[in-house]
């Protein structure tokens, strides 16, 4: 691990011309990450390298996964890209081992809390290369901090870690240690803080954010101005990582990732060094295909290695051939994942609970489960993991359009007497389930009387409209991959991730007491009087957690769900059956 960079100011101007042509050289030496490669063909066989363990070396592995709106580790809020790009480029301080589900060193090597449960002591790992050769610095860990922390910055993804975090330095007199003290205790902190403090590199994101303001012709703002935050939020590349992976940049730095997202080896990855016969794919596709019929075709034709709709019989059923190259698997989520719909509580017509209980009972989640999710799926009630101690006997609403329709008319709502309820609910265009389940209740919504409007739209286009504050209801797929299973970012009036404007000061009590209580049994009983506040103020409606459910290459080795669900750290396959770039 490096010291902090120094700062050089010659004053003659012989100094200065060698400065210049130095850092020239420097930037080109910052941004040589691979190169952009040829289009990808797939075939097979080809010739592999073969690990210590016996593991073959190869292969591009393909997913089709939601585009995510950018790629800034930052600021992303796309589980996808926190998961599937930021998992494979880029790395905490701790992550998690795939086998036992247990944290484990990643940048840091080591870490303690202290007793008070406020002050976490990290060692950080030395000799750590980016994707690009350059070394890791304290200042590239420490500039995560300073993001975090800058002015009218809106984290992503990592905000459920960092926003836990009050300061962070260096240890005085240490080249490897930081000290971070947290805000507050938190049951979980030392998870969430390690696997949320993911780490870029600094010198990147300085010239995105000193490009953009050229362009806008404004001064170059630190994390300390006003303008930082604004400018941030416009980078959309994510820059070089530590990790396995690393996506390719053009000359200028800049990536394409829109089309489709190739990551290939980072070959300076300290992971493959420490963690022997891992991470032995030789690169990793990642397409968008949003079209189902495209997604087939896909499939048939080999170029997927996951398969995830919904129809996995039926597909198997259609080409009797496919069983020989693709595996069904169904396991429980190693995360809280629950299909649901957000309601707009800064709406008028929302604000009466009498609505939002009727709007429940539209939803049928036996028919959800069955005939769109093949049975892959639990009924939801709360902001928790099915099978997890402490998630709620709760009943599930009916779905029951009379009752329905009876709340509503003692709410004001009946177009029998001219007065009908047109609700609009906003869905993901980039997967027709969501189609399918707000179909399904449209039935149900007729004889209620409701007039539910239902307008698909692709992430960035709805993340716009619900920042205008343009819609009724959200309908979406509900995450939280840091495992903790915290609902304080959801319900609590100044949660991030709080975007119905749901706010009880009860509950928000209730949150905090839950964060700081150590003892499991003691806030297993906080949580559930959250769970039972929340359903009876109804500002979500909770549909399902649905099961992971998709069709596998058959040919993987060492590729059986975990902890961690099937995260291919592990996986590996037979030179035989490896498709390549050429």
């Amino acid at each position: 691990m490096s010291e902090p960079r120094g700062r050089f100011r010659p004053s003659l101007a012989f100094a200065v011309l060698l400065l210049l042509l130095a850092v020239v050289l420097w930037v080109g030496r910052d941004f040589a990450l691979p190169p952009r490669p040829p289009e990808p063909q797939f075939i097979a066989p080809h010739a592999a390298q073969e690990s210590p363990l016996g593991k073959d070396q190869g292969h591009v592995v393909s997913y089709v996964l939601e585009q995510p709106k950018m790629l800034n580790p930052f600021c992303t809020t796309s589980a996808v890209a926190r998961k599937y790009v930021h998992g494979f480029t880029h790395d905490a301080l701790l992550d998690l081992d795939p086998v036992t589900g247990d944290l484990r060193p990643a940048l840091a090597t080591d870490w303690q809390l202290d007793a008070d449960g406020t002050t976490l002591l990290m060692t950080l790992r030395e000799g750590v290369q980016f994707a690009d050769g350059s070394a890791l610095t304290l200042d590239d860990v420490l500039f995560t901090f300073e993001v975090a922390r800058g002015k009218n910055v809106v984290l992503g993804q990592i905000a459920a870690g960092l926003n836990l975090v009050s300061s962070c330095a260096v240890v005085p007199f240490s080249k490897t240690q930081i000290k971070i003290v947290l805000r507050k205790k938190h049951y979980d902190a030392v998870r969430l803080v390690g696997t949320s403090f993911v780490v870029g590199k600094r010198r990147y994101f300085e010239a995105r954010i000193a490009e953009l303001a050229r362009q806008g012709g404004v001064a170059v703002p630190t994390p300390d101005d006003e303008g930082f935050g604004a400018l941030l939020a416009q980078v959309m590349d994510q820059g070089p990582g530590t990790g396995a992976y690393a996506l390719p940049v053009d000359d200028s730095g800049h990536s394409d990732w829109r089309g489709e997202l190739l990551l290939l080896r980072n070959e300076h990855s300290w992971a493959r060094r420490a963690h022997v016969g891992s991470w032995n794919f030789a690169a990793i596709r990642i397409r968008y295909l949003a079209d189902p019929a495209a997604q087939f075709v896909a499939l048939r034709e080999r170029s997927l290695d996951f398969y995830q709709l919904p129809d996995l019989d039926q597909v198997l059923a259609s080409d009797a051939s496919l069983a020989q190259d693709y595996r069904k698997v169904v396991y429980p989520l190693s995360y809280f994942s629950c299909y649901l719909v957000q309601w707009n509580l800064r709406r008028p017509v929302m604000q009466d609970v009498r609505v939002r209980q009727a709007m429940s009972m539209l939803f049928d989640r036996s028919a959800i489960v069955q005939n769109l999710l093949s049975g892959n799926g639990t009924k939801a009630v709360a902001f928790s993991m099915p099978g997890r101690v402490g998630y709620p006997q709760l009943p599930v609403p009916a779905c029951d359009p009379a009752a329905a329709r009876r709340l509503l008319r003692e709410a004001g709502f009946d177009p029998a007497v001219g007065k009908p309820l047109r609700l609009t609910v906003l869905a993901p265009a980039e997967n027709p389930l969501f189609r399918q389940i707000l179909e399904l209740a449209a039935d149900a919504a007729q004889k209620a009387g409701v007039e539910l409007v239902h307008i698909e739209l692709d992430s960035r286009a709805r993340e716009e409209r619900r920042d205008r504050g343009d819609w009724d209801g959200m309908l979406g797929n509900k995450t939280d991959v840091t495992g903790a299973c915290d609902p304080y970012e959801t319900f609590h009036s100044a949660g991030a991730a709080n975007v119905m404007g749901y706010a009880d000061a009860k509950v928000d009590a209730l949150l905090e007491r839950a964060r700081s209580t150590m003892d499991a049994d003691l806030r297993q009983s906080v949580f559930l009087a959250v769970h039972q506040s929340i359903a009876q103020a109804q500002p979500v409606c909770f549909l399902v957690h649905p099961r992971a459910a998709m069709l596998i290459n058959a040919h993987f080795r060492d590729a059986n769900p975990g902890p961690l669900g099937l995260w291919p750290e592990l996986f590996w396959l037979p030179r035989q059956f490896q498709r390549t770039l050429r």
